[in-house]
């Protein structure tokens, strides 16, 4: 299926093979191209950074490969700033679509700026300032219909037909549970999520923050993602008579939360009174799959140990899950990070293969264990990754919806096409 801009023109994608090609299999001083500008040259000791540098993020970057010309990016700064370096260089250029014809980058040294450019790029990273919260909670009609996709700002595959299906009449609410790849620049935010988020004719976006969109120290995040989507703060909450929904910034101290948003948190649940609170975020508490949050649930332990929290959404880890409740905590755990980023499917040997009756979607079926209560795991095939790759080797991308009537509540798992493949009825 065809990955394109709204311009029409394909979007860039640096793979391992990019990198690899670009530094001659091997990094070393003589390896990287001249500067193009004088003023750039790097003295030695530069040179010398600048190769551990780039050493470091190729490493990263080799780590998270899925594949020549599928999108992939490590969870760690180094590797994404560089793919994000990489892609917008590249992009500048004039011959750009004649570049980017097959999406994967093509280049000699002419096509990229280097020396102090690239090694300020891949060095220390400011932080832009966090947006807080001044007022109360957004009012949430008792009867309306949320979207929650995660890890969807490729702008590639799955995402712009997940976009489209949640800017559709009905939806009140789009919410990202973040990432915005490669390391969430101003340009990327630009190009990668606003033109695929819905916002305005009646449904309203929001986008939580995540240890992507901060790789590049959160500008395009709070500076164009927000601005745009008309959103006060990195963390939010949503409230009508019988619900209460808190999204958190989970991704500015990555993995974690500071004090002012924990008693932000703690604020809101108390004056809750009788109604169910569910959590937003873009990291996990516990995994079946990957490690869990322990800061996170440090943080919230109080909550969580009282049975405050009704379910829990969140990303960051690229699958649909859909967990069976926390023996302690007696909350819904839901992992959403199938919006728009390619991953391989699951290919240890827990679980069992199970057809829905909704769809003829398959299923793993996890038993409880000590990383996680046990649950479901989708397993099908992605579609949108073909031609360049065999689709039966990654996992299907896709989105959640919540359906509200007072306190009735019916959750939803939708491929990107709006078909539904899973209902669950949480609540009477």
């Amino acid at each position: 299926m065809d990955q394109q801009k709204p311009n029409g023109k394909p979007k860039a994608i640096v793979s391992a093979d990019v990198v690899k090609r670009l530094f001659k299999e091997s990094a070393s001083p003589e390896s990287i191209p001249s500067a193009v500008d004088p003023a750039e040259a790097l003295t030695e000791a530069q040179r010398q950074e600048l190769l551990v540098k780039l050493s470091a993020a190729q490493a990263q970057i080799e780590s998270a490969d899925l594949g020549p010309g599928i999108m992939s990016s490590p969870d760690a700064s180094l590797g994404a700033r560089l793919q994000s370096w990489i892609a917008e260089n590249a992009e500048e250029r004039d011959a750009e679509e004649a570049a980017l014809a097959t999406r994967e980058i093509q280049f000699d040294e002419r096509d990229l700026r280097w020396g102090t450019s690239l090694l300020s790029w891949l060095g220390r990273i400011t932080k832009e300032d966090q947006k807080r919260p001044t007022g109360g909670p957004e009012d949430l009609p008792s009867m309306c219909r949320i979207g929650i996709a995660g890890d969807w700002g490729s702008g590639l595959y799955g995402a712009p037909a997940v976009g489209a299906e949640l800017g559709a009449p009905g939806y009140t609410y789009a919410i990202h549970l973040g990432d915005v790849y490669y390391a969430g620049t101003e340009r990327e935010i630009t190009t990668r999520f606003l033109p695929y988020w819905p916002h305005g004719n009646g449904v309203i976006g929001r986008t939580l923050n995540s240890n992507h969109e901060m790789y590049s120290g959160g500008h395009g995040y709070f500076k164009k993602a927000l601005p745009a989507l008309e959103q006060e703060s990195s963390y939010f909450a949503l409230r009508n008579a019988d619900w209460l929904i808190l999204a958190l910034d989970t991704g500015y101290d990555e993995h974690d939360l500071d004090a002012p948003q924990i008693e932000w948190i703690r604020q809101n649940v108390a004056a809750a009174g009788a109604r169910r609170v569910i959590l937003m975020s873009h990291h996990q508490p516990f995994s079946e799959l990957e490690k869990g949050g322990p800061k996170l649930v440090q943080a919230l332990e109080p909550l969580l140990e009282a049975h405050k929290v009704f379910a829990w959404y969140w990303g960051h880890e690229h699958c649909a899950f859909i967990y069976d409740e926390h023996p302690t905590w007696k909350l819904l755990g839901r992992c959403i990070g199938h919006g728009g980023f390619p991953y391989f499917r699951y290919k240890g040997t827990a679980g069992l293969k199970h057809v829905s009756e909704q769809g003829s979607s398959q299923w793993r079926i996890f038993k409880p264990s000590a990383r996680s209560p046990g649950g479901r795991m989708l397993d099908d095939p992605n579609p949108y990754v073909a031609p360049r790759a065999k689709p039966e080797e990654y996992g299907a991308q896709g989105y959640a919806s919540l359906v509200f009537d007072g306190p009735s509540l019916i959750e939803h798992l939708h491929r990107p096409t709006g078909e539904i493949i899973y209902t669950k009825q949480l609540t009477p």
